[in-house]
């Protein structure tokens, strides 16, 4: 499946997510470089979570920059990952990934 077929299915899940919000990010020239394909923000029990995912085909590869910019975000409190399906995106929503 193609990155952007599995961004698309990715969204359409999280959009039936109580207490989701998500955007795709697309990279252009007004954008930093090395920004995560999607970030997610869910309300919680405990408090809100915010995501930052890359999201890739089942070869795909993160850049040297990608995953700089996925530790800067870690860093700062943010749960990152490399997404290569819906399923994994569900379980990493759900704090099982």
């Amino acid at each position: 499946m193609r990155e952007s077929a599995l961004v698309a299915k990715i969204l359409v899940y999280l959009k039936g997510v109580p207490g989701c919000w998500a955007v795709k990010l697309h990279g252009s020239n007004f954008q930093r470089a090395g920004l995560p394909d999607l970030l997610v923000i869910h309300r919680m029990d405990a408090g809100v979570c915010v995501h930052a995912w890359e999201v890739k085909a089942c070869d795909g590869q993160l850049t040297p920059l990608q995953r700089h910019t996925l530790d800067r975000m870690r860093a700062a409190g943010a749960a990152t990952a490399v997404v290569r399906s819906v399923d994994e995106a569900r379980r990493l929503l759900e704090g099982n990934g």
